[in-house]
């Protein structure tokens, strides 16, 4: 694990003037930064499965955190997670998404992985995450691909705030591609307070014809 960012250094966000963390009791990593004060920063934490300044399989953190550095404070990253979004490529298998049929074992090319999900035509309309926490202050993107095998189908992707209080943030729909995985984009700015979010995925048709589902696949929700 590594603390890799930019505060104004000569090679932000590379591990070279990173800093790597130590593995303490309970599995917990800690790293120390040192900056001058008033120094601005923003940093990620970076995962390797080397323990050197270059090489290996690297995995971003999803959430990161950016201030000024005014006095001596601790931050706490909490579990590391690669994706704000429960099992966002369904690679897991049929779970954190509701109905978990809607998720497709070895299913038909998808986008990457093994899996992908789908909704309308022969299965249900709409199915959703469970729920998962957005962090106040801060700039997400979420990302992901849609496939409508034919024309007329409407692929929707909606963000739903659960608490404190019911509301859609967003929709994404129309104008998507057929007949091939197509990519979707947005990026938004959270509140001031925490939020109790999911992604609910749909397609109205339900018409018992297979190639009349929207499918998605490899979504993904983190701090850009």
């Amino acid at each position: 694990m590594w603390v890799v960012g930019d505060w104004g250094q000569a090679s932000p966000w590379s591990r070279d003037t990173g800093v790597q963390m130590v593995k303490g009791e309970n599995d917990v990593y800690t790293g120390e930064l040192s900056l001058p004060k008033g120094t601005k920063f923003d940093i990620k934490i970076l995962k390797s499965t080397v323990s050197t300044t270059s090489g290996g399989d690297n995995t971003w953190s999803a959430v990161k955190y950016a201030s000024t550095l005014n006095m001596s404070a601790s931050h706490d990253f909490g579990e590391f997670i690669d994706n704000l979004l429960p099992n966002g490529n369904f690679d897991e298998g049929q779970v954190k998404w509701t109905p978990a049929e809607c998720i497709k074992l070895n299913g038909l090319t998808p986008n990457s992985g093994l899996n992908h999900l789908s909704v309308g035509g022969d299965v249900p309309t709409s199915c959703a995450s469970d729920v998962f926490i957005l962090p106040p202050n801060q700039t997400l993107r979420l990302t992901g691909y849609i496939r409508n095998r034919t024309n007329g189908i409407d692929g929707v992707v909606t963000m739903k705030v659960v608490t404190p209080q019911q509301q859609t943030l967003f929709e994404l729909n129309n104008d998507f591609q057929t007949d091939g995985w197509a990519p979707f984009s947005r990026t938004f700015k959270t509140g001031d307070v925490p939020m109790e979010c999911q992604i609910v995925l749909s397609n109205k048709i339900q018409d018992g014809v297979w190639w009349r589902r929207a499918d998605f696949d490899s979504l993904s929700l983190v701090m850009p």
